[in-house]
C-alpha cells in the first residue's frame, strides 16, 4: 500500500518537506516545489497542523529522508491511538475492561481504520470515538458545556488531519445529533450546547478551515469527470455517483467476497460484532442510546448507496458544502463507529446476564449458518473458476468464524467459564475474523 502513486507522489514528500523544515525551526505553509509554488495550508493535504504527525517527523532522518521503519512504526501508532479512542468511549459506556479492549482492538483493525492505507484517513479516524465520548457526557448532563467544548476542540483538531473526509461526515452527524437532543432537557440548555460545541469546533479548526476556503475558491479540482471543478462551483451529484456502495456490495458487511469495488474492506464488520451488535439492539432497543447509535449505524450505510438512495440526492441539493464529499464511501466510517459502541453494549449484556436459553438460541443459527457457509465454500471451490477461489476460501472461513461463536456462546452457558478468559478467546475469534 505505501508504494502506491498518491502515497509516494504526494504524502511521503509532504512529510519530508515538513521534516526538514522543522529541524530549521519553521512552519512549512507555502509548498515551493509544485506548480511553481502552492499553499501548503491551504491545500490541506500537507496536513501542516496536525499534531500527532510531529512525532513521526521528529524521528532521527536517514540520508535526509525519513526512513521506512518510522513510517511503519507511526503507521501502528495510528491504529492504537484509533484503539486506545474506542476503549475510553467503550468505558463511557459502561462496559467492563476486558470487553472495552476488544472494542478498541475492533474499530482499530476493521472497518476504515483497519483497511485505509492513506495515513491522512487513519489519522482523522483517531478522533470520532473521543468526539462522541464528549458528546454523550454533555447529552447526559455531566458539566454540558464544557464536555460540548471539549467534543468541539476535538472535531476541531480532526481538520488538521490532512484531508476533510472523515471530519466532514462526523461534524455533520454531530450536529444532527445535537439537534435531535436539542430540546432536552430544555431549549435553552439544548441551545448552549449547540453553540458552545459549534463555536469551539468552527475556532479550534479555523487555521486550517480559512485557508482552504481561500485556496479553494481560486483553484480547480480533478473529481474523476473529464472536466475539474473551478473553485467554489458545486462539484456535479455525478461525482458522487463512482466511489459509493451499491446494495450488492452490503454483504461485504458481513461476508468478505468481493474485492473488485473502489474502498472494500471498509466496510466489512463481520459475523463477531454483528451478532453482538443485534443482541444489543435486541436487548436495549428501549434506551435513547442504543436508539441514537442504530440511527447512526443505518445512516452511514444508507448515506454510502448514492445511485439508489433518493435521499442522498436531497441531502446534496440542501446540506451546505456536502458536495465537496464526492467519495460516499467514507459514510461507512459512522457506521464503523457506532457498530463499535453496539458491539461493546452487546458483549457487555451477554457477559452480565449469561441466560444459557437465550445464549443457547443464539448458537443455534450460528452453527447451522457457519456449518453451510463452510460447506457451500468447500464444495463450489471444486467447480469453480479460479478467479473465484479466494472469495469462496473467504465465504468458508466465515463459515468457520461463525461455527467458532456458536462455541463461545454455549461455552458461556456454563456458569463455570471465567469472564477473562471467554473474553480472550472472544478477542481470537475476533482477530481471526478480522
Amino acid at each position: 500500500e505505501f508504494s502506491s502513486p498518491d502515497l509516494a507522489n504526494m504524502t511521503f514528500p509532504d512529510f519530508e518537506i515538513r521534516a526538514h523544515a522543522l529541524r530549521e525551526g519553521v512552519i512549512p505553509i507555502w509548498n515551493p516545489y509544485q506548480f511553481a509554488g502552492e499553499p501548503a495550508l491551504g491545500h490541506v493535504k500537507p496536513a501542516v497542523l496536525d499534531p500527532l504527525s510531529f512525532l513521526l517527523l521528529a524521528a532521527p532522518l536517514k540520508d535526509g529522508h525519513i526512513a521506512l521503519r518510522y513510517i511503519d512504526a507511526y503507521f501502528v501508532f495510528l491504529h492504537c491511538l484509533a484503539g486506545l479512542a474506542a476503549y475510553f468511549l467503550a468505558r463511557e459506556l459502561r462496559v467492563r475492561i476486558p470487553l472495552s479492549v476488544i472494542a478498541g482492538v475492533f474499530y482499530a483493525v476493521g472497518g476504515m481504520t483497519g483497511n485505509t492505507g492513506w495515513i491522512e484517513f487513519l489519522t482523522q479516524l483517531v478522533y470520532p470515538p473521543l468526539v462522541l465520548l464528549f458528546l454523550l457526557r454533555s447529552l447526559r448532563g455531566r458539566r454540558s458545556l464544557a464536555n460540548a467544548a471539549l467534543s468541539g476542540a476535538l472535531l476541531g483538531i480532526s481538520w488538521f488531519s490532512g484531508t476533510h473526509h472523515i471530519a466532514l461526515v462526523t461534524s455533520l452527524a454531530c450536529v444532527a445529533v445535537w439537534l435531535i437532543f436539542l430540546p432536552r432537557p430544555n431549549l435553552r440548555v439544548g441551545v448552549a450546547r449547540l453553540l458552545v460545541f459549534g463555536g469551539v469546533m468552527v475556532g479550534v479548526s479555523a487555521p486550517q478551515i480559512l485557508p482552504a476556503l481561500e485556496f479553494g475558491a481560486r483553484a480547480y479540482r480533478w473529481i474523476g469527470l473529464p472536466d475539474p471543478v473551478a473553485g467554489t462551483a458545486k462539484v456535479p451529484l455525478s461525482a458522487h455517483l463512482t466511489e459509493n456502495l451499491t446494495p450488492t456490495h452490503l454483504v461485504n458487511l458481513i461476508l468478505p467476497t468481493n474485492f473488485s469495488y473502489w474502498g472494500a474492506g471498509s466496510d466489512f464488520i463481520g459475523i463477531v460484532a454483528l451478532v453482538f451488535a443485534l443482541i444489543a439492539i435486541r436487548m436495549t432497543l428501549s434506551t435513547r442510546l442504543t436508539k441514537v447509535l442504530l440511527a447512526i449505524a443505518c445512516g452511514g450505510v444508507l448515506m454510502t448507496l448514492s445511485t439508489t438512495n433518493i435521499f442522498y440526492g436531497f441531502t446534496y441539493w440542501v446540506v451546505p458544502e456536502i458536495d465537496k464529499l464526492r467519495e460516499c464511501i467514507f459514510w461507512i466510517a459512522l457506521t464503523h463507529l457506532a457498530m463499535t459502541c453496539l458491539f461493546a453494549i452487546g458483549m457487555e449484556w451477554a457477559m452480565e446476564n449469561r441466560d444459557a436459553l437465550v445464549l443457547r438460541k443464539i448458537s443455534l443459527p450460528l452453527a447451522i449458518g457457519g456449518a453451510l457457509l463452510l460447506f457451500a465454500g468447500g464444495l463450489l471451490t471444486v467447480v469453480a473458476k479460479p478467479e473465484w477461489q479466494s472469495s469462496l476460501e473467504h465465504l468458508a472461513f466465515s463459515g468457520l468464524v461463525a461455527l467458532l461463536l456458536a462455541g463461545w456462546f454455549l461455552m458461556m452457558t456454563r456458569q463455570v467459564s471465567r469472564p477473562l478468559w471467554t473474553a480472550a478467546l472472544l478477542a481470537g475469534i475476533l482477530l481471526l475474523e478480522q
